[in-house]
C-alpha cells in the first residue's frame, strides 16, 4: 500500500462528500465560494462576474476538487461534441486566471501538464482546521 498525506486523503474524502452531498449548493476552496443556484462567485468576499463558460469550467474544476481534469473532459463539458477550431479552452482558462487568481495573489487554478487542470489550495491553508 503506498503512503499517503493524511490532508490528501481529507481533501480526497471532502470532495467525494460534496459530490455526493447534492442538496448542497455552495462549493468552497481556500477563500473562494462558487454558488450553483445563483452562478455567484466570490473570492475574499469580492463578488466575481464570470461569463456562462467560465463559470462552467470553474464549477467542473471545483467540483472535482483535488483531482486534476483533462482537458479533453473540459472540452466536453464547455461544447459537447461541437469543438470549436482553435484552442478555446486555452483562451477561457487564461480569462478564469485573471479574474479568480490575479487579483488575490494566491493562485488556485493550476496546470498540470500534458494532462489538463486542477483546483489547489492556498498555500497555508490547512482543511483539517489543525
Amino acid at each position: 500500500m503506498k503512503p499517503f498525506e493524511l490532508k490528501e486523503l481529507y481533501a480526497r474524502l471532502e470532495a467525494i462528500s460534496r459530490r455526493l452531498n447534492t442538496h448542497s449548493s455552495t462549493l468552497n476552496l481556500s477563500d473562494l465560494t462558487v454558488n450553483i443556484d445563483t452562478q455567484e462567485v466570490h473570492r475574499q468576499g469580492e463578488k466575481i462576474q464570470l461569463s456562462p463558460n467560465n463559470f462552467k469550467l470553474l464549477r467542473v474544476l471545483m467540483e472535482h476538487y483535488p483531482a486534476a481534469v483533462s482537458r479533453k473532459t473540459l472540452e466536453y463539458q464547455l461544447w459537447g461534441d461541437e469543438l470549436p477550431d482553435s484552442d478555446s479552452l486555452r483562451s477561457h482558462i487564461y480569462k478564469l486566471r485573471q479574474k479568480i487568481d490575479k487579483p488575490f495573489g494566491q493562485p488556485l487554478i493550476q496546470t498540470v501538464p500534458g494532462w489538463g487542470f486542477r483546483m489547489a489550495q492556498q498555500e497555508g491553508d490547512d482543511e483539517t482546521g489543525q
